[in-house]
């Protein structure tokens, strides 16, 4: 999915015809946020620069999956379409789940009531490393 259109090993298919006919979607909005890590719920995610209208320049460095995603959609719905890219490539999905969520997975719990009592990440994984329990 954070894959962008000029890639990580190597571009897109068509990727000079791709990124001129971006041009042709200024109806198409990308909104990319920030790779920052928060144990709690942000009220204003982190975002790379705001909304961006879709343009040679922009499409560049957004999920490939994503602006194909849009484009299609826009090519049948004729609409506008905004799109946000919240991918982060190589996490685990426990890093997308709510503490309440992993608490109730006996293997989850003690690490994040262990962060939840003020620890760090790698504090609180030394410390469920070695046995100690957080109490609920």
């Amino acid at each position: 999915m954070e894959m962008a259109l000029t890639g990580f090993y190597g571009d897109v298919l068509n990727l000079s015809y791709e990124l001129a006919d971006a041009a042709n979607y200024p109806e198409i909005r990308m909104l990319a946020i920030d790779h920052k890590t928060s144990f709690t719920p942000l009220t204003e995610p982190p975002t790379k620069g705001g909304w961006a209208i879709c343009n040679p320049q922009t499409v560049r460095d957004f999920s490939a999956v994503g602006y194909f995603f849009a484009k299609n959609l826009f090519a049948a719905k004729h609409i506008p379409i905004g799109i946000i890219n919240s991918s982060w490539g190589g996490t685990v999905a426990e890093a997308w789940t709510s503490g309440g969520a992993l608490k109730a997975i006996p293997a989850f719990a003690p690490f994040v009531n262990a962060i939840e009592g003020g620890l760090t990440q790698e504090k609180a994984r030394c410390a469920v490393s070695k046995g100690f329990k957080a109490v609920d």
